[in-house]
């Protein structure tokens, strides 16, 4: 059982914190700078006048707080700026991914912090009205101005990650990571099968247009447990309800169970969101890449970046059990199910649309025509029905593209590059 628990921590909660970490981050910092401002100029435990007049600190302390402010408008407007052209280039819906960094809260709270302690230092120096001023308030002015100047030097790597190849790399990894820990390994024991139940009951969802983002997979089993039933998710993660859709059905419950409590295990969210959902991760790949072969645009080498790492996730999903959507009790009746895609559904969402508005792209051809070839090697016999059905498509079939592919010099290992270079084994060594 004790395994069990622990494999159900897979889907994460999305959480405010999480999507909104700048705010208490920058909180956290305006509190410091104001408890410093107050009280920071008996924090040494020795007390020694600077030699710095009273007129010259106030002279540095306001060129320290008109400074930051600008520089703090300058720098967020530029970050905001290119946030909001990457998610134009590439998709309107990388602007929550993109924007997700806790390093955005870091500098905003540091800039405001050293604005706020520049202005309360200024404020206790005409207070104190004495010849001199506190060693600790000009130690602790240039100890926000350096925190500045570094946090500047540390955001500006995350303005230059905002490059295509970045952006590319960061779906993977997030697609990459949920789906490790949504689906277990091939190699694990299958689920057991479910029993057709009747319905007794069903939870249906009110008001406005949802999301289901993720599940309370704890909650949902107890809760199935309890009423000696089983409980089915309708919908799969990433899926719109739309109000008057079930949520969730009750089948065989011997004991009756509140739609409410249902309701709680069913995480609704305004949009999509990338923790729990490999399938979002491929779905902003192959928006990046169609956007790219558009006419207005046609950057063909783009989408054959994103054939990349559509390849990688690809291999990594077809060696996980996609089917593992189900949760036993103590005596191994099944008590939960829900909705997940399947591989053939995975393979649709990559390649096709990829396909589509790339047939007349040599390069992109030749790249899926390489993926094609390559996934008969590395993916489990079982998963390779899927990508020979894609590959006798009908009409612009990738098997056609393979004969074109080789009359452009395309040998038979491919050509990762599109059209970039043809790959000849090495003679063997004598």
């Amino acid at each position: 059982m004790r395994a069990r628990i622990d494999h159900m921590k897979r889907f994460v909660r999305r959480s405010w914190f999480r999507d909104h970490a700048a705010a208490p981050i920058t909180a956290a910092y305006v509190i410091g700078a104001l408890l410093l401002g107050t009280y920071g100029h008996g924090l040494l435990p020795f007390h020694f006048v600077s030699p710095i007049s009273a007129e010259s600190a106030v002279a540095i302390l306001s060129a320290i707080a008109s400074g930051m402010m600008a520089l703090t408008a300058i720098v967020f407007s530029l970050a905001f700026v290119a946030i909001q052209i990457s998610g134009a280039a590439y998709s309107p819906r990388l602007a929550r991914v993109l924007g997700r960094s806790h390093i955005l809260g870091h500098a905003l709270g540091i800039f405001t912090g050293t604005f706020l302690y520049a202005l309360l230092a200024m404020r206790s120096i005409d207070l104190a009205r004495a010849a001199g001023i506190e060693l600790s308030v000009v130690i602790l002015a240039f100890a926000w101005l350096l925190a500045s100047v570094a946090i500047l030097v540390l955001l500006m790597p995350r303005v230059r990650s905002l490059s295509i190849g970045d952006v590319l790399m960061t779906l993977h990894d997030h697609g990459a990571a949920s789906a490790t820990r949504i689906y277990a390994p091939l190699d694990d024991i299958a689920p057991a099968p479910t029993s057709d139940l009747p319905i007794t009951d069903s939870c249906v969802h009110a008001g406005r247009p949802r999301y289901l983002v993720g599940l309370d997979l704890r909650h949902l089993l107890r809760c199935a447990v309890e009423a000696g039933a089983l409980v089915e998710i309708v919908p799969a993660i990433g899926d719109a309800v739309i109000a008057g859709d079930r949520l969730a059905v009750v089948r065989g419950a011997t004991r009756p169970l509140a739609a409410a409590r249902l309701r709680d295990g069913c995480w609704l969210g305004a949009e999509r969101t990338i923790d729990n959902d490999p399938a979002y991760s491929i779905r902003l790949l192959v928006d990046i890449a169609i956007r790219a072969l558009s006419p207005a645009v046609n950057d063909p080498t783009t989408a054959v970046s994103v054939l990349d790492e559509l390849d990688g996730l690809l291999r990594l999903l077809g060696h996980r059990r996609l089917e593992d959507n189900r949760m036993t009790d103590d005596r191994g009746i099944v008590r939960l199910v829900w909705a997940t895609p399947t591989w053939e559904d995975l393979v649709a969402l990559a390649l096709t649309e990829i396909h589509q508005y790339g047939r007349d792209s040599f390069q992109v051809q030749r790249r899926l025509a390489t993926l094609v070839r390559d996934a008969a090697d590395v993916l489990p016999s079982h998963r390779r029905a899927a990508i020979d059905r894609f590959a006798h498509w009908r009409g612009e079939s990738v098997s056609e593209v393979l004969h074109t592919a080789e009359a452009w010099a395309a040998p038979s290992v491919g050509d990762r590059q599109g059209l970039g270079h043809s790959l000849v084994q090495a003679p063997p060594l004598s």
